[in-house]
């Protein structure tokens, strides 16, 4: 297994190392193997990490905000990402609604923009046609094709 430190990050996705930094301390992104503990310890990575922080570096190029790229991250997380070719993100914004709260279950009239999100993991495209079938019910969509990703990784750092 191939193991990255926050250095390698930073040279095969061309970012600075500040904002690196930044989305590692505001917990947008997340090593695997090993998070930094202090002053000397280093934050290790592995190559699923290296496809998932370049799916959020898309997200937010494509208009995400960090927060709802870093939410994406974290659920591809805890998936195995061989089996993932496609990831959509849709979601539909509501304004002057009635909202429900998911954690209380109470509703509450929004007086700004509230978005709702849904995050599917697609295996390959015909399942991708699947989410298409029907009348859509959200107001934008947007398709990370992780298969390609993966492969401008892979591209990247030798494999």
């Amino acid at each position: 297994m191939h193991e990255f430190s926050t250095l390698d990050i930073v040279r095969i996705f061309n970012i600075p190392r500040e904002r690196l930094r930044e989305w590692l301390n505001r917990g947008f992104i997340r090593p695997s193997v090993q998070g930094a503990k202090g002053q000397g310890t280093k934050a290790i990575f592995n190559r699923d990490d290296l496809y998932i922080i370049a799916m959020f570096r898309d997200l937010i190029e494509n208009g995400l905000s960090r927060l709802s790229a870093s939410a994406c991250a974290h659920q591809i997380k805890r998936k195995d990402l061989s089996a993932i070719s496609y990831v959509v993100f849709t979601y539909i914004r509501y304004r002057n609604r009635v909202v429900i709260n998911a954690r209380t279950g109470k509703s509450y009239k929004e007086k700004r923009d509230a978005v709702t999100a849904t995050v599917r993991f697609v295996k390959n495209q015909a399942e991708l046609k699947k989410v298409f079938g029907s009348k859509a019910p959200w107001d934008s969509i947007l398709i990370v094709n992780l298969e390609k990703l993966k492969k401008e990784v892979d591209t990247i750092i030798g494999r």
